[in-house]
């Protein structure tokens, strides 16, 4: 696949390019084709999709935000599939609805490698099929998922579980249609385990970020309910996101999370 990159000259998108190499995508800059108006007398037919950086991840000069969205109204007007990105805290404007756009910080490679995949996923299956819109979930996945729940509660010190029990629910996401981009273990606890899309949610969720917790023992409530409001603040900042939280106990009991405060829906 080939990308076209619309960003500030000053941006340093070397960490985003790695990620979209490693999707099999292979990246131009705008300007290297024909920078703003000059966008649109370019061969934009070798593309298959643009990723647009907004200016407010530097704070870019009128002049270059200017010609950003010039560029993204061309190539949105030719009908290539566009992914918005914007900074934290700053959503992306109106004027650009109807387009997909996500939040993550350029030197955020798990967020990146999250939302990047999805999207390239998004285009890959289109268009979909019954089996890739939302469905309940059948009885044998069903069952095999009470069968790996029930393997998760044995009284065995397998410092996985958590992770076995982040597949198992992301899974069931699967199952139900969903697309889903899981983030890379070896990347730590960013806050959001994956990023899903279901078709035909799309006005009323947005993209699914969601975030796994697993105990063996009582849970720790308290860093239980910091991951939580982590969640929630990264749905905060996102713009048409919907945030999922997924726990689980050994002990297969109730355990209640005290609800958000008002600034953590």
């Amino acid at each position: 696949m080939r990308c076209l990159l619309i960003a500030p000259l000053e941006a340093n998108t070397d960490e985003l390019i790695d990620v979209l190499a490693a999707n099999n995508a292979e990246t131009e800059r705008s300007f290297d084709v024909g920078a703003g108006v000059g966008l649109a007398r370019a061969d934009l037919a070798q593309f298959d999709f643009v990723l647009a950086l907004l200016p407010d991840h530097l704070g870019a000069p009128s002049a270059a935000t200017a010609a950003i969205y010039v560029e993204i109204g061309v190539v949105a007007g030719r009908g290539l599939p566009v992914l918005v990105l914007t900074a934290p805290d700053s959503p992306a404007p109106a004027t650009l609805a109807g387009l997909t756009s996500v939040t993550a910080s350029l030197d955020n490679v798990d967020a990146l490698r999250l939302h990047v995949g999805l999207f390239l996923r998004t285009l890959a299956s289109e268009p979909r099929t019954a089996a890739h819109r939302a469905q309940p979930v059948g009885d044998t996945l069903a069952a095999a998922t009470r069968t790996r729940l029930e393997h998760l509660r044995r009284p065995d010190p397998d410092p996985r579980k958590p992770f076995d029990f982040e597949d198992i629910a992301l899974d069931l996401l699967r199952g139900s249609g969903a697309l889903v981009e899981q983030r890379s273990f070896a990347g730590g606890d960013t806050g959001v385990d994956a990023a899903a899309f279901i078709e035909g949610t799309e006005e009323q969720l947005g993209t699914l970020v969601v975030q796994c917790k697993w105990s063996s023992t009582r849970p720790r409530l308290d860093s239980w309910i910091t991951s939580r409001d982590r969640l929630s603040d990264y749905v905060l900042q996102s713009p048409r996101a919907f945030g999922l939280f997924i726990y689980g106990t050994a002990d297969a009991s109730e355990v209640k999370i005290p609800r958000p405060t008002s600034s953590s829906p």
